[in-house]
This record gives C-alpha cells, sequence and structure tokens, in this order.
C-alpha cells in the first residue's frame, strides 16, 4: 500500500509490473485498505489447504466487510510503519551532476583559423567592437569614455590582439605555472626572475627565468634594459607544440620564401 501511494521504483521487476498495473488502471481514491487476515490474495500466496474451511470460503465469496456498508470497511491504521529506506526492493533514484565547462570564445575563434594573420586581424576586430560595446554602455550611464579609433586596424591593436591569443594557450598550458608567477610590472632585479617556480617546473622554462606581465608569461632575462620594445626584450612564451605556435610558424616560413630553419628562426 505505502509502495503504490508514494510511487516508489522497485528493482525486483515482478513488483514493479503489478505496480505499474495498479497505478494504470486505477487511481488513489478507490483504494481502501484492508489487513492480512482478511486479504484473499493471502490465501493463495501461503498455501493453504483446502482443510481451511473459513479461508477457501472467503477465496470464492471474498472478505465478509465486502458486503456490508462501507462505514463498516476497516480503516487504514494510524501507526501505520512507511517503507524502510533500505529496504532492498526500493529503487533509489541516484542525481548524477555533470559539470560541464564553459567553452572558452576566445579558444575556440583560435581553433577557426589557421593563418596567423587573419586570426591577428579577426581579433583585432573583435577587440574593437567589444570596446565599443563597453563604451557606448558607459555613455549611457553618463560618463565619458573614450570611443575606440575608426579606419584600419592599428599596429597597437595588433598587438594587443597578440597578447589576447597567448593568453588562453598559456592558461591550457602552464596553468600551475601561472599560479606560482608573480606580476612583475616594475621589473625587479633579474635575481629574481622566475624564482616563485621552485624545482618543480620544467628545466626548460626555468631557464628562460620567465615573468608575467598583464597576464601573459614572457622571457625574462638582461634584455630589461635594453633600448628594445617589449616584444623584443620579453617575448611570449609558447608550448613547442601547439595550434597557435604552428601558425606563427608558418607566417615566418611563408614569409621567407619557404626556407629553412635557421632562416625562420632569425626571422623571429
Amino acid at each position: 500500500m505505502e509502495m503504490s501511494e508514494n510511487g516508489y521504483a522497485c528493482k525486483v521487476n515482478l513488483v514493479a509490473n503489478r505496480l505499474f498495473t495498479i497505478h494504470d488502471s486505477s487511481d488513489s481514491l478507490q483504494w481502501r485498505y484492508v489487513d492480512s487476515k482478511r486479504n484473499p490474495a493471502d490465501v493463495a500466496f501461503r498455501g493453504e489447504t483446502s482443510l481451511h474451511c473459513d479461508k477457501t470460503e472467503m477465496w470464492f465469496s471474498g472478505p465478509d466487510f465486502l458486503w456490508k456498508h462501507n462505514r463498516h470497511w476497516p480503516e487504514m491504521p494510524g501507526n501505520m510503519s512507511s517503507v524502510a529506506h533500505d529496504d532492498p526492493e526500493i529503487k533509489r533514484n541516484a542525481n548524477t551532476v555533470v559539470a560541464k565547462e564553459a567553452k572558452c570564445f576566445l579558444r575556440h575563434l583560435i581553433t577557426c583559423f589557421s593563418s596567423w594573420t587573419k586570426l591577428l586581424n579577426v581579433i583585432a576586430w573583435w577587440l574593437r567592437l567589444k570596446t565599443f560595446c563597453k563604451a557606448k554602455l558607459l555613455h549611457k550611464a553618463g560618463y565619458q569614455p573614450e570611443f575606440p579609433g575608426k579606419g584600419f586596424i592599428s599596429c597597437e591593436e595588433i598587438n594587443q590582439a597578440s597578447a589576447e591569443v597567448v593568453k588562453p594557450v598559456e592558461k591550457e598550458v602552464f596553468k600551475d605555472i601561472r599560479r606560482k608567477l608573480k606580476n612583475h610590472e616594475a621589473f625587479p632585479n633579474i635575481r629574481r626572475f622566475g624564482s616563485s617556480l621552485g624545482k618543480t617546473s620544467p628545466s626548460s622554462l626555468r631557464k628562460l627565468r620567465p615573468i608575467m606581465v598583464c597576464g601573459v608569461i614572457r622571457v625574462g632575462g638582461r634584455l630589461q634594459h635594453a633600448d628594445l620594445l617589449m616584444e623584443g626584450k620579453h617575448p611570449f612564451i609558447l608550448p613547442p607544440r601547439h595550434h597557435v605556435t604552428n601558425s606563427i610558424m608558418r607566417r615566418y616560413h611563408v614569409s621567407v620564401s619557404h626556407s629553412g630553419v635557421q632562416a625562420v628562426v632569425s626571422r623571429n
């Protein structure tokens, strides 16, 4: 009765099929309680012999209370125990939670281009659009933001786009190293470069004395005082086998007319 009213799912197929038949052909308002002593179904289940005349008569004629008014029918006892939580016949629903990682739009956009030049141009236009939308919202709120320029993409925007492309790559490959590095915006003494990495990091990276500038891991070293641009003094650090790395190498390989390795390295 408890299983029928509360809609428990049963592991035993026989019980599950019977409960399905009961729910499909009747309504819970039609159900009434009958104790085990006056239940004709128990006569067959308990294997009663024909010697028990009272049981045989109940099997053929039904319990005596059915011949009376329904106010004389047995009532549901108030102290009736519910189905135990660990009942072996009960099938408990297991809730499975699947954590789906949100796919980064920029990371997806990077994989759509094999040309490094086209990728930088698309990212630069996308960054300009994002800056324009932010400025427009601030302008509506009463602020005086600086809107991005118009016309062709500038060299500064291309450099910004290349940094935006490198960030998700480094987050994917150098996840542990990014947590260890500190942001050396002021470029402190070179003896401190890479000291926060520890011996657990790959030796190939420790030799580069990496620093992090504006969220991007770059090569450290003595060139911090050289009269060069940031990209010349502290270039990005990229994994050797990655889609972005292959795109960059392919771009310079084409620019030197498909020359050898030394020509490509010197071009970089």
